[in-house]
């Protein structure tokens, strides 16, 4: 598992902590790139064959790239394939899994 340093940065105000940057689930596992006062950057390696959960959430937008491999996604029941190079802009309330 990897870590960060306990630090902010004066220029962004950006706090990092020791606490671990990945996090492994059932489907696969997520790893934190950025976390800002407003925003947080994660990277989703989903393994072949499985996918999260179809969530939403109340108060976060989301801003997807697919960055490799192809796959299936839904947004509040429309569904489509997806491809790298793709970005998807998912609002609050609105239904998601890939």
């Amino acid at each position: 598992m990897n870590y960060t340093v306990t630090q902010t940065h004066p220029e962004y105000n950006t706090k990092y902590s020791t606490e671990p940057t990945e996090f492994y689930r059932p489907w696969g596992w997520y790893e934190i790139l950025y976390t800002g006062e407003d925003c947080q950057v994660k990277k989703i390696h989903i393994n072949p064959g499985e996918r999260p959960s179809y969530q939403f959430h109340y108060k976060r937008d989301e801003l997807w790239q697919i960055l490799s491999g192809e796959g299936r996604i839904i947004i509040d029941g429309n569904e489509g394939f997806c491809f790298p190079g793709d970005y998807y802009s998912i609002r609050a309330t609105q239904r998601h899994t890939i």
